[in-house]
């Protein structure tokens, strides 16, 4: 039997160039519930520390 771990985007999202693309393709879908999971992903990747300060939203709002 075999042993699955699920995926997690967030792990490799490593670099501005790979998360542009993530997130211009979940854009490109039209999917709003997608392009939100997507920034989430984005903001897991990166750490609230990190993101935070370039936004307009304050903690409680991510």
């Amino acid at each position: 039997m075999r042993k699955t771990t699920e995926f997690d985007p967030a792990n490799h999202l490593d670099n501005p160039e790979v998360i542009a693309e993530y997130l211009h393709l979940a854009l490109a879908s039209g999917d709003s519930e997608l392009l939100l999971s997507a920034i989430g992903d984005v903001e897991k990747a990166k750490g609230q520390v990190q993101i935070g300060p370039h936004t307009d939203l304050g903690r409680e709002s991510r």
